[in-house]
């Protein structure tokens, strides 16, 4: 299994229909959901530089290659490349600060990170990842000091 999260593997999307396996990266006023499993590999990279990165985050609270995420048997996880700001992971009822270059596992429920850094206004100095797994229809709106927050609709 060690082999296996080192080397990139190239996997079909239609494998894992149903799965859901999904990023959302808020950024500022900006919002992106990408589909984890339409990128064909397990391992992917997070960032500002379009050139190196499968996900673009274009903030410069992030690096240039921000993190990796890497799938492993339907299971996901998250590390931190030696960022400049950092990961903070919430984890039962606050944050922590996730260690460069140590892979976190998601267990049960979404993974939610919160990278925090100076920035010109409040919006601009965070960005918030969300992974789930979740097929719930959701939105995400503006909630108070310009966070979003996400609200399930029936």
């Amino acid at each position: 299994m060690n082999e296996q999260i080192q080397q990139t593997m190239y996997i079909e999307s239609s494998q894992h229909k149903g799965h859901g396996l999904k990023m959302i990266a808020i950024s500022g006023t900006d919002m992106q959901e990408y589909d984890l499993y339409a990128f064909g590999k397990d391992r992917l990279l997070f960032g500002r530089d379009a050139s190196q990165c499968d996900i673009v985050i274009d903030n410069d609270i992030v690096s240039r290659v921000h993190g990796k995420i890497k799938i492993v048997d339907d299971q996901l996880y998250l590390g931190d490349l030696g960022s400049t700001n950092g990961m903070n992971l919430y984890y039962e009822d606050g944050y922590i600060r996730m260690q460069q270059k140590c892979y976190y596992a998601k267990k049960s429920g979404d993974m939610i990170l919160h990278i925090e850094g100076p920035a010109v206004s409040e919006i601009e100095n965070h960005v918030v990842i969300v992974l789930t797994q979740s097929d719930e229809r959701s939105i995400w709106k503006r909630g108070n000091a310009g966070f979003f927050k996400r609200e399930r609709i029936c």
